[in-house]
């Protein structure tokens, strides 16, 4: 996080803290040109300009302490706006060849129980990891459907994992998950807000689908119905993949996969 408020070049700056730079300078700038006029001369002489200078420095102050909320509330917002749009709502899922796959996935997140975990301890599962959060409309919609997912894979060697990005999460996901009748599914939280960085997220609700290495085979970003039969066959595919055991899950072929 330090490096987000660091000097740098304006284009890979945080915007907040460009937001507040701009904001000194104009303060500073208004300043200048008050200073001309009859009616602010006096307070010139009475150390206003110095004033002006105290205000901007409270105000980055004030930012930089904040920086870590600030951030965090920009990819809320990036979240929303990415999970809203038409465009990539319920598209296709892309998958990636054994082959053509990436290091494991790993990071560290919180049960309903207070547990320290990590994504490393489902090795040996297929993992549906759906980033999302009480606030973002979106997670919400496609929830039901994770929570359908969940049950009609449970002991199939697939693993359902809602991992909340929620500030309080400890106390809003257990709410939620009653209010919403949500039974199949576990609570994940992310209090350090690690996922965001670590997956290269762009926005909310984001699901990654892991093998059973913990590599990335397929992303979505923004609503997707879990439940559908694509889903069930990318999933069964993965199972068999590993185990070449009956999963019980459709089977896919090659084909079936280059032809989605």
């Amino acid at each position: 996080m330090a490096s987000m408020t660091a000097e740098g070049p304006l284009s890979k700056r945080p915007p907040q803290m460009v937001l507040v730079e701009r904001v000194v300078s104009l303060v500073l700038v208004l300043g200048e040109d008050m200073m001309g006029k009859p009616l602010f001369r006096n307070w010139a002489r009475r150390g206003s300009r110095a004033g002006l200078l105290a205000l901007g420095g409270l105000i980055l102050t004030i930012s930089a302490q904040d920086a870590r909320a600030q951030t965090a509330d920009t990819l809320c917002a990036l979240g929303k706006r990415a999970a809203l749009a038409e465009t990539v709502a319920d598209a296709p899922l892309s998958v990636t060849p054994p082959g053509e796959r990436g290091a494991p996935v790993d990071l560290p997140y919180r049960d309903g129980a207070g547990r320290e975990l990590r994504l490393s301890d489902l090795r040996g599962q297929v993992v549906v990891l759906n980033v999302w959060a009480t606030w973002c409309a979106p997670c919400v919609r496609e929830m039901p459907t994770l929570e359908s997912l969940a049950e009609k894979t449970a002991g199939r060697g697939v693993t359902v994992l809602p991992l909340s990005q929620d500030r309080g999460g400890d106390t809003k996901v257990p709410a939620f998950y009653e209010g919403a009748g949500i039974t199949h599914l576990p609570i994940a939280l992310d209090p350090t807000l690690t996922a965001g960085k670590v997956l290269g997220l762009r926005g909310l609700p984001t699901t990654l689908i892991l093998d059973k290495d913990g590599r990335e085979v397929a992303r979505h970003e923004g609503f997707k119905e879990w439940d559908g039969p694509d889903v069930l066959s990318v999933l069964g595919a993965l199972v068999a993949e590993s185990t070449q055991e009956e999963t019980g899950l459709p089977k896919v072929t090659e084909t079936s996969l280059a032809a989605r």
